[in-house]
C-alpha cells in the first residue's frame, strides 16, 4: 500500500505538532518581563516574522519548487534545531 507524499507530509506536521511542545506564552512573558522588551518591539518582531514567511514562500516558488519534499523537510528540521539552540542561548542569557 503506497501513501501519497502529500498525506505523509501532512502526517509529519500533525505528529510534529502533537509531540513538540510550544512555549509561546512563556516566551512572551520572558521577553516582556525579564528582557524588558516593549510591546511595540515584540509586535515589530512578529511583523518581521510574517514578512520572513512571505519571503520564504517567494524563495520556494522561485528556487526550491523542483526539490523533493523530503529534502526540504530535512533542511527545515536542521534549521529549526539550530534556531532552538540559539533560542536556548538567549534564554540562558549567554548573549551578554
Amino acid at each position: 500500500m503506497k501513501i501519497p507524499v502529500i498525506y505523509r507530509t501532512i502526517g509529519f506536521f500533525l505528529i510534529s505538532g502533537l509531540m513538540v511542545p510550544t512555549f509561546s506564552d512563556i516566551n512572551y512573558y520572558f521577553v516582556l518581563n525579564v528582557v524588558k522588551f516593549s510591546k511595540f518591539t515584540v509586535s515589530m518582531l512578529s511583523i518581521v516574522g510574517y514578512i520572513s514567511l512571505l519571503g520564504g514562500v517567494i524563495m520556494y516558488n522561485k528556487w526550491f519548487k523542483h526539490r523533493e519534499i523530503r529534502t526540504l523537510l530535512k533542511y527545515s528540521l536542521i534549521l529549526g534545531f539550530f534556531s532552538q539552540i540559539m533560542n536556548l542561548g538567549f534564554i540562558l542569557r549567554l548573549n551578554k
